[in-house]
């Protein structure tokens, strides 16, 4: 499933032109053992095809319209192949799908390439129940990689200005969900004349890796043609939306918890609490309630409408307040936001050395003077050293060597004051990590005077 840009052209060339766009991209026979007349009948019926497919006046003639449609950007997909066609074919089995960057290309740094997959994974996961894990080595479902000319899989790329990439259905045995991109292309990130916007173009690939084809609507992303499409706040069209949709399923409505939960309530739990700036995060089921630490302006409601880029049920959160960070866990993954500019990037916990074993964590807290992020995983932490970037050895290890006297699963855990705060069911402990002790306890909800 390719992505060609323009290609200049002559008009005496415009017909040799077109029989190879229509071999490529309509399945038409190039066998010409047949006689002149069956074989300008089979030009024309297939022209007929693509006219048709693009809301062009269908005569099965070579005008000059039809021309300027071929020459403009196309995806590699046989055009006629739209969604109505792919709901029906092999998907990904499970909701969780791994992906990994294979190489870079040399025109954008490493870090520009991970946003714009971040992002254009996003814009799937955004409308579906789909979780994307990135890996850093051995195989994933969908393996991105930079290539120039003939690369392996029979499909080469032309050079500069010619295919842009190709991607592998789910269904493909071996490379199914790969996606291949062109590295003899000017890439950029964001619109620049004479470049190729890697999200434009990646976005639209994936879209095939998770079992779509083509969308007649020019204003889709699944639109054969390429377009320039900005990446913030971009939003599937209602065609992407309901194919994708037909394949995996919406986000679930009430995947957050839309009902409020009552914050006096004696039995009160929280899935995650962390500082951030002068004050501290409560979140339970999407709903939060920020706390200043003096004084007013306490703000509460779904996360989702102050944190408009993160849709998702938090697990646990830390913040690293030297680096205006904090940190939010759900399931495999977890993201890293700014707290100045609200910037969020995807990450997978196995990148932080969990266990394969380890799906999701309960609760975490960054001890600043020591520069060190405790995980609790059930009846076990994990130590993470901040300034190595690197789990610590010997990890993981029993709660009860390390926080002797906390009984129980972890819900949620933050450091204020040179204290721990753990919260263990509705009740909170104040413990002296040094001295391994309890100091006192008190009820979860007691920040908010019930």
């Amino acid at each position: 499933m390719a992505l060609q840009s323009e290609h200049g052209g002559t008009n005496q060339h415009d017909f040799m032109y077109a029989k190879k766009y229509l071999q490529q991209f309509y399945s038409m026979d190039p066998v010409s053992s047949r006689t002149a007349k069956r074989y300008i009948r089979a030009v024309s019926s297939k022209m007929k095809e693509m006219q048709g497919f693009f809301g062009l006046h269908v005569t099965g003639k070579l005008d000059t319209q039809t021309v300027a449609k071929m020459k403009n950007s196309q995806c590699g997909v046989s055009d006629v192949k739209k969604h109505e066609f792919y709901i029906k074919k092999p998907k990904w089995k499970g909701n969780t799908i791994t992906y990994r960057i294979q190489n870079y290309t040399n025109k954008l740094k490493h870090e520009e390439v991970e946003q714009v997959v971040e992002m254009s994974l996003k814009v799937w996961s955004d409308v579906t129940p789909l979780n994307f894990v990135r890996k850093h080595s051995g195989d994933a479902d969908i393996m991105i990689t930079f290539a120039s000319k003939e690369h392996g899989d029979f499909f080469p790329f032309d050079g500069p200005r010619g295919i842009l990439g190709h991607a592998y259905g789910p269904e493909e045995e071996a490379i199914g969900g790969d996606v291949h991109l062109d590295e003899d292309e000017f890439w950029t990130t964001g619109y620049v004349k004479k470049g190729y916007d890697l999200f434009s173009v990646v976005a639209h690939e994936f879209g095939h890796s998770l079992g779509l084809g083509h969308s007649k609507d020019p204003n889709a992303l699944m639109y054969p043609k390429y377009k320039f499409f900005e990446s913030k706040g971009f939003q599937l069209s209602h065609d992407d939306q309901t194919a994708i949709q037909s394949l995996y399923g919406a986000q679930s409505e009430n995947s957050l918890g839309r009902s409020i939960p009552e914050k006096c309530e004696n039995s009160l739990t929280y899935d995650a609490v962390t500082s951030m700036g002068n004050s501290l995060l409560f979140i339970k089921d999407g709903y939060m309630w920020l706390q200043k630490y003096w004084g007013t302006g306490n703000v509460e409601g779904f996360h989702q409408n102050y944190f408009p880029k993160f849709q998702t049920k938090i697990d646990a959160a830390y913040e690293i307040p030297d680096r205006k960070t904090v940190c939010l866990f759900t399931a495999l993954k977890y993201w890293i936001m700014n707290t100045l500019t609200m910037e969020i990037s995807m990450h997978s916990i196995y990148d932080l050395g969990f266990f394969i074993t380890v799906t999701h964590i309960d609760a975490a807290v960054y001890i600043k003077r020591r520069k060190k992020t405790f995980f609790f995983v059930g009846d076990e932490f994990w130590s993470f050293d901040e300034v190595l970037k690197m789990m610590e050895p010997g990890y993981p290890k029993k709660m009860q060597d390390g926080f002797p006297g906390i009984n129980g699963t972890v819900n949620a855990a933050f450091e204020w004051a040179g204290f721990m705060y753990i919260f263990v069911d509705s009740d909170v402990y104040a413990y002296h990590y040094e001295e391994k002790k309890i100091l006192f306890s008190i009820k979860a909800n007691a920040w908010f005077r019930c």
